[in-house]
């Protein structure tokens, strides 16, 4: 399977992932070079060096720490490596209340067909650039991409899933995990090859999650078949290489689910991989271990005294009304996947709820003590706030979506009404949604710690102006301690 990209396809490439006050992760795809230097240079000096041997095996991509002797909070930094370089700022020191400002995307769907079925480039693309100059203006620490950094499924051209479906259903045998891994590298090296979304990358050290079109839509709601599991199974070696590798003490050989943490100053991240375990038959979204490290990431924020907590879930956890997703549920046709996505659909409600109530037991053990929801995936911005009724606490969930993915009259319809409706059905939260935005955005996210404890967090769900060449504000949503 080849298709042709409208800019080619990624060459040699670097790309900045997990940032401490003494580390820099680096990753490079560099084809034809059997070894590279990568640098880490502060205020001009070479401070860290590692050698570099992308691996044919793994699509030409290596990845290294540049690891200092010492640390350097907030220190500028440059990394060199194959000709390249990026630029970034280390991490605050762990237990630092120091302001920061990061990013959040999901959904990077740049693409359509042209009448002569080859791939031209959307017009939503312009927003890129404008998202750069705002993420420069605001001094924004990193990217947070948090699902459908690529469409392997939508668009004839390049529907990696119905295209070996195809060739092999009828065959009743299994294609080879190498031509399957191929096929899903060739979809990242035309996905991340387009101008905009390669510029953030190269311009900020960027976190990322899967959901599910970088597999196919809505995989994950079942069991599937021998011939889906196998395309699974090469779909995610590519998702490692391309994505998973940037993340924090990740390796290129980990198991599903792909989950991690990371420290930002007295601030910490939790990346929860909702697609690598989820089993909606069984009631599954997390599995075992996410709930084990869960338990641990809290508990090492009550030993950190962090009082602010991002919990990522690239599917959020709540945004539509339960009732309409019950009714949904019994009624057949072909939004019957996007039912079964959804955490407050009837199979997946109780673990919707334990994680809640997870993260209220943990807020409320301390007065200034703050968790964040953090989503992607629905193709609509979105701000909730959820309370118990006649018990202390509010958790916040933000959802940016969708950078580039056009709304279909559907979505712009059931985003709308179930937002507006998020309450019906629901007996033991109260839910209130405090924004929504069904254009293209992006999300600017200010912490910034008050001096009684705690922080403030400001988001603002940005949308492009293309008569002005600008992004602007279309939503702002405040949090703070004991709001």
């Amino acid at each position: 399977m080849r298709w042709a990209f409208p800019h080619g396809e990624l060459g040699t490439w670097l790309a900045l992932g997990a940032v401490t006050e003494r580390s820099v992760r680096v990753w490079l795809r560099a084809p034809g070079n059997p070894s590279e230097i990568a640098r880490l240079r502060l205020d001009g000096r070479v401070a860290a060096q590692a050698r570099l041997a992308p691996d044919p095996a793994h699509d030409h991509i290596a990845v290294a720490d540049l690891v200092l002797d010492s640390p350097a909070p907030n220190a500028p930094f440059t990394v060199e490596a194959a000709g390249l370089t990026r630029r970034g700022r280390l991490a605050p020191a762990p237990g630092t209340r120091a302001a920061f400002s990061f990013a959040l995307g999901s959904c990077h769907y740049p693409f359509a067909v042209g009448p002569d079925g080859a791939l031209v480039e959307r017009a939503a693309t312009r927003i890129y650039p404008a998202m750069a100059r705002a993420l420069r203006a605001r001094d924004s620490r990193f990217l947070l991409l948090v699902g459908d950094q690529v469409y392997a499924d939508v668009l004839r051209p390049i529907d990696v899933h119905s295209a070996l479906r195809r060739r092999y259903e009828t065959e009743g045998q299994l294609p080879p995990l190498a031509d399957i891994v191929d096929a899903y590298r060739h979809v990242y090296r035309g996905y991340f090859n387009q101008p905009g979304l390669r510029a953030l990358q190269e311009g900020w050290p960027t976190h990322l999650m899967w959901d599910d079109h970088e597999v196919f839509d809505s995989w994950g709601g079942g069991h599937g078949d021998r011939l889906d599991r196998r395309i699974m199974e090469g779909a995610a070696q590519a998702y490692r290489e391309y994505q998973h590798w940037r993340n924090p003490n990740t390796r290129v050989d980990d198991a599903a689910p792909y989950d991690y943490s990371f420290w930002y100053g007295d601030v910490g991240f939790l990346v929860l991989d909702v697609r690598g375990v989820r089993d909606t038959a069984a009631g599954v979204v997390l599995g075992a271990r996410q709930w084990h490290d869960l338990d641990t990431f809290l508990a090492t924020a009550d030993q950190r005294g962090c009082p602010t907590v991002f919990i990522v879930a690239s599917v959020p956890v709540v945004h539509f009304s339960p009732a309409l997703l019950a009714l949904g549920g019994r009624i057949p046709g072909s939004h019957q996947s996007g039912v079964r996505e959804r955490w407050a659909q009837p199979a997946l409600r109780a673990e919707r709820d334990r994680l809640l109530d997870r993260l209220f037991a943990w807020q409320t053990a301390g007065p200034t003590r703050q968790a964040i929801l953090l989503s992607g995936d629905v193709h609509a911005g979105a701000a909730f706030r959820v309370r118990r009724p006649r018990r202390p606490g509010t958790i916040v969930q933000w959802t940016s979506s969708a950078l580039t993915t056009p709304l279909s009259p559907f979505l712009l319809a059931a985003n709308t009404l179930g937002t507006a409706l998020v309450q019906v059905g629901e007996w033991r939260y109260r839910i209130t949604r405090q924004a929504l935005v069904p254009r293209n955005n992006f999300g600017l996210i200010d912490v910034t710690p008050i001096p009684s404890g705690g922080h403030l967090v400001d988001l603002r769900l940005c949308v492009y102006q293309p008569k002005r060449d600008i992004v602007a504000v279309a939503a702002r949503v405040v949090a703070r301690p004991g709001a």
